[in-house]
Parts: C-alpha cells; sequence; structure tokens
C-alpha cells in the first residue's frame, strides 16, 4: 500500500472512470446508475457525474485559479444553495466562482490527487496481498481489504490491483454498505496517470454571486 501511494502521489495526475450502483430499496425501488469521469492534476481538474435517469447530473472544472460548474436545477438548489427561480433559470448554464466565494475552498478540496485517489485505496491493518495476475494485459498485484469509510458509505471491502512494476493502481472495486441501508458496487478503471489535465475555462460563464440571485 505504502508503495501504490507514493507512486500515486509521484504520478501527480490521474484519468480514471467509475461506475456505482445500488440495491433498490423501499425509499428507492429504482436507484440510478452514476458515472464518473474524472482528470485530476494541479492546478487543472475535471469531473463530469452522470446519472441513468437524468438527475443531478453535475461538471466541476478548476482552471486557472477559478471554479467552474454546470448542473442541473436540482443540484444547483440542494449542493449550491441556489433559490428555486434561480436554480431552473441556471441549470445547464456554466457558473464560475472565484477563491473569494466561500464554497470555492470545499469544492477545491475535492478536486486534489490525493482526495480522489484515497478512497480508492483498502485501510487498516488487514490489507491482504494477493497473488500476481494479469489484468488487462498487465502484470498486477491485487490489494484487499476494508474501504475508507464516508458520508455515503457505512462499511465495504475493497479490492485495488496494482501495477507489478511501477506499482500504480490498475483498476479497483468496492462493495459496500451504504449510510441508507442499501448495498452498492462501484468498478473504477485508472485510464492513465501522469499526463497533464488539459482544459480550456468555458466561455460565457455566469460569475455566481450574480447567479445565486437569479
Amino acid at each position: 500500500m505504502h508503495k501504490a501511494s507514493i507512486a500515486a502521489a509521484t504520478a501527480g495526475s490521474v484519468n480514471y472512470t467509475l461506475k456505482a450502483t445500488a440495491t433498490p430499496t423501499k425509499t428507492n425501488p429504482s436507484p440510478a446508475i452514476e458515472s464518473l469521469v474524472a482528470a485530476v492534476s494541479a492546478p487543472t481538474s475535471t469531473q463530469s457525474l452522470r446519472f441513468s435517469d437524468n438527475t443531478n447530473n453535475l461538471d466541476v472544472s478548476l482552471i486557472n485559479g477559478t471554479i467552474y460548474v454546470r448542473g442541473d436545477n436540482v443540484t444547483l438548489n440542494r449542493a449550491f444553495g441556489f433559490p428555486v427561480a434561480a436554480s431552473s433559470k441556471y441549470a445547464g448554464t456554466w457558473i464560475s466562482i472565484p477563491p473569494s466565494d466561500p464554497t470555492f475552498a470545499q469544492i477545491a478540496g475535492t478536486l486534489t490527487l490525493d482526495s480522489q485517489t484515497t478512497p480508492f485505496f483498502p485501510v487498516g491493518q488487514h490489507v491482504i496481498i494477493g497473488k500476481t495476475r494479469t489484468l488487462k494485459g498487465r502484470r498486477v498485484i491485487p490489494l484487499t481489504g476494508p474501504s475508507p469509510a464516508n458520508s455515503s458509505i457505512k462499511s465495504g471491502t475493497l479490492r485495488l490491483y496494482i501495477d507489478e512494476k511501477t506499482h500504480l493502481p490498475v483498476a479497483a472495486g468496492l462493495i459496500d454498505v451504504l449510510t441508507n441501508g442499501a448495498k452498492g458496487t462501484e468498478v473504477v478503471d485508472f485510464i492513465s496517470w501522469g499526463r497533464p489535465v488539459n482544459a480550456v475555462a468555458p466561455s460565457g460563464a455566469v460569475p455566481i454571486s450574480t447567479a445565486i440571485k437569479g
């Protein structure tokens, strides 16, 4: 684990995809499939979150010291505190958030390499190192152990596959118990490490100070 963590931090950037599913519950009989595409480095990062039922979709970018967000009306209302009228008006519109805005630091903290990769590393003293095997044409070492808990995951088991030579993560799979009682699975594919994230700031973004007023 220590070597994998060092290798990930040294790489400086990562591109990955994630697919998350959950079992049906009485309160949510048809849970949506969550898909995330992320490219993270310093000082540029991008994320695109999509749900199969087309609700609560969100795009976030950190470019040249400014954060840009684009979401549906529900996300703007619940996650960013937009009034209902403003949420409807600016749904699907790029909104810029400068460092002086109170929400900037909170969002920027989720767009770091460490915050993006730590959830895919098993934790605790009982991580099991498996036998080397082939995955996606590469020789990998499986590491299995408890997954880090967070606001949505109560407990879980995580398996991380790291490259035998570089120690960089190749893929990960997580089976967890969510805080709402449902069971969930996450599958992560690390597409590339060490590639600079090239992103262009969206044109015509509306300042959050203007958008939130409607």
